[in-house]
Formats: structure tokens, C-alpha cells, sequence
């Protein structure tokens, strides 16, 4: 091929990758769905991570209740758009309901910071050495993964989520 041909090429496949990120994969490609990468039926991958509070947090201890596990960065844009919805939901649902958010790719005082910012208050921790992202293939951020109280995989989310629409997921789970 020319570079009259590969240029452009290579600059429309950039676009295309950073739009999938910034709007999430599944408003693009719609066979890629949450709904089909959850259908596996995945259980919790146990990890345990030390919250920004400071007690460590082990998430297989987490049962009985559906669970919440939201993968973000401090700069990452999509993150701090959906970060108000999750807050709100956490405080909805927290009677509920399970939530970590799990820092990946970031550093502590730059999320300590995003945390003080969007005044979250579920627990949260830094995924020091991505162990925890590559154990969840987590592969765009913002991602959602929420479980029933079983431990099993009911819905995967990769992009922004809504309060509205993480409420719906939930409330299926309740």
C-alpha cells in the first residue's frame, strides 16, 4: 500500500479506538454487549486490596449481597462523569448492596484526590502492581462488573454508567 493510503487509514483506526474508550465499547460495536460478556456466567475473582480508609479488604468475604465492583482512574474523563451516579447509587443501595472501587493505573494522591472530589465514600483502593485489572481483563476504563449475592457475574459494563442504569441492574438482583 501507498502512504496516501496508510495514513489515513491508521488515523481513522486511532478515532475509532479512542471513541470505543471514551463511550465504551458496547455503544459501538453493539455485538460486544455487557450482557454478552457477563453471559459466561464468571464468578468473583477474589482479591484483596488496601482501601484508601486503611483496613484491607478482602472481596470474597463479600457475600451474601449482590456486589458492586467498579474499575476507574483519576484521569480518566468517562470516570469522572459516571463518579457522582455511583456515589448516589452507593448511598441508595449501600443497605443493600456492596461496593469497591478498585484505582487502576494511578497513582495514590492523584486518586486520594478524585475520591476528596466527587466525595465518594464506598470503600475504594489502588490497584498497586494492575494484578487486580488483569486478573478482571479489565481492558477500558470506567468498567462495572456487578454480581448477585451468589458470587456470580449478572451484568458487565464498560464505559460510564448511569445511576439509572445501575439501579435497573440492581434492583434485578433485590
Amino acid at each position: 500500500m501507498n502512504k496516501k493510503i496508510i495514513i489515513p487509514l491508521a488515523l481513522l483506526a486511532a478515532i475509532v479506538f479512542s471513541i470505543a474508550v471514551y463511550f465504551g465499547v458496547s455503544k459501538i460495536w453493539p455485538g460486544i454487549t455487557p450482557d454478552a460478556v457477563a453471559s459466561d456466567g464468571g464468578r468473583v475473582i477474589p482479591f484483596t486490596i488496601e482501601t484508601f480508609d486503611g483496613p484491607s479488604l478482602k472481596v470474597e468475604t463479600l457475600t451474601g449481597k449482590p456486589l458492586v465492583i467498579n474499575f476507574w482512574g483519576s484521569w480518566c474523563g468517562p470516570c469522572r462523569f459516571e463518579a457522582p451516579d455511583l456515589e448516589s447509587a452507593y448511598r441508595d443501595f449501600k443497605r443493600k448492596v456492596n461496593f469497591v472501587g478498585v484505582a487502576v493505573q494511578d497513582s495514590e494522591q492523584g486518586a486520594r484526590k478524585f475520591l476528596r472530589d466527587f466525595k465518594i465514600t464506598y470503600p475504594n483502593g489502588l490497584d498497586k502492581d494492575d494484578s487486580i485489572m488483569r486478573a478482571y481483563q479489565v481492558y477500558g476504563v470506567p468498567m462495572t462488573v456487578v454480581y448477585d449475592k451468589s458470587g456470580k457475574m449478572h451484568y458487565r459494563h464498560v464505559g460510564g454508567i448511569t445511576k439509572s442504569l445501575l439501579s435497573e441492574k440492581l434492583r434485578e438482583l433485590l
